[in-house]
């Protein structure tokens, strides 16, 4: 007589748990060194955030701070914006030599409002993509990066004090 091997619903074939836990072993890895990645970039790109806006309350009238970006063009900038007892304002720190660069009261800047209504009434035709502070040659600026009517993108600089564009650069899209 045979034995006739007793079957369920919860049993399944060895293969298929070694498949499954393979699976979900690898699955884990990649989660983990995707995690890994991400963390150890943007812990780069943030840097020294913090020696810049300790610079930026010592340096300037700022006395709270409300946001620090990073700005990439011919030397690392650090970009503080925060809180005055006469308004706000804002820092460019450069990172490596940690040297304040240039502070700007936001009232002597154009609003990113003005400029952006400046920028859509002369580019009607045009896809906006950002907008953020820049500095290059220690000279602050608003970069603007659009795709225009040809289908270029664009990077424009506008004077940060006036909203007068100083430098284009267009890349045509392949």
């Amino acid at each position: 007589m045979t034995k006739k091997r007793q079957s369920s619903r919860y049993t399944a074939p060895k293969w298929l748990k070694w498949t499954l836990l393979a699976l979900t072993v690898v699955l884990l890895l990649v989660l983990g060194t995707g995690y890994w990645f991400y963390s150890g970039i943007f812990d780069k790109k943030s840097e020294g955030f913090s020696d810049s806006e300790q610079i930026a309350l010592s340096e300037t009238p700022l006395t709270e701070v409300n946001r620090t970006e990073r700005y990439n063009g011919d030397q690392v900038v650090h970009i503080v914006k925060g809180k005055a007892e006469d308004g706000s304002g804002t820092a460019f720190i450069e990172k490596e030599s940690k040297e304040l660069i240039e502070y700007i009261a936001e009232s002597e800047m154009i609003s990113e409002a003005a400029l952006n209504q400046q920028w859509q009434s002369s580019c009607d035709k045009c896809e906006w993509r950002s907008m953020q502070l820049a500095m290059e040659n220690a000279i602050p600026y608003w970069e603007i990066t659009y795709i225009d009517a040809q289908g270029r993108y664009v990077f424009a600089y506008f004077d940060i004090q006036s909203g007068e564009r100083k430098q284009q650069f267009a890349f045509k899209q392949s």
